[in-house]
């Protein structure tokens, strides 16, 4: 049965999880080219999540990603934020979607209900933001949509969730792939200058 995921209560200034991924009958398809567009991904993602990666290891069948994971802010990001993020992430065509809709609602809106749909639509981009899940969920479904299309193929990429443990104490000793057992080994390809 499922397990709900643990994560660090909204209070705490920041959360690391150390995340992990395997690839379905934990097959050898990362090459050159499948990490680099996974950490331009990763990256993308990144921004626009509001997360930020301490360090990565892409192996030929799995990955290790420490994440950090700040507390939302106090202020919300405005409009031409969300739509910057959006473009970083998604593309032009996802952030010109979403511009076209809040121009659409400025117009056909009564000023009464203006600012609560407004608010409802922001939503619906916020609350992808600021969540380990979020950030993992749209980093593996966007690779396995390039990859499926790369490789002309269909199907899940991954052997299921994704596996993350939350890291307490300070984030320092994770910046070491020794800091954990199951951590890839320093050398390894695709691993990132600490």
């Amino acid at each position: 049965m499922r397990q709900a995921r643990m994560k660090a209560s909204g209070e705490l200034a920041g959360a690391y999880y150390h995340c992990v991924s395997r690839v379905v009958d934990r097959q050898f398809v990362f090459g050159d080219l499948e990490r680099a567009k996974f950490v331009e991904l990763m990256r993308r993602w990144e921004q626009f999540c509001g997360v930020h990666v301490v360090t990565y290891c892409v192996m030929s069948n799995h990955f290790h990603i420490l994440v950090e994971v700040p507390k939302p802010p106090e202020t919300p990001p405005s409009d031409d934020d969300l739509l910057l993020r959006l473009e970083a992430a998604s593309g032009v065509m996802a952030a010109a979607s979403l511009r076209q809709t809040l121009q659409m609602l400025q117009a056909q809106c009564a000023p009464e209900s203006l600012h609560e749909q407004r608010a409802a639509l922001r939503q619906t981009v916020l609350r992808r933001m600021w969540d380990v899940s979020q950030f993992m969920k749209a980093l593996k479904q966007q690779f396995t949509q390039w990859f499926n299309r790369r490789h002309h193929r269909k199907g899940t990429l991954w052997e299921g969730r994704f596996a993350s443990v939350l890291v307490e104490g300070a984030p320092q000793p994770c910046r070491t792939p020794a800091s954990s057992p199951s951590a890839p080994p320093p050398h390894a390809r695709g691993s990132p200058a600490l």
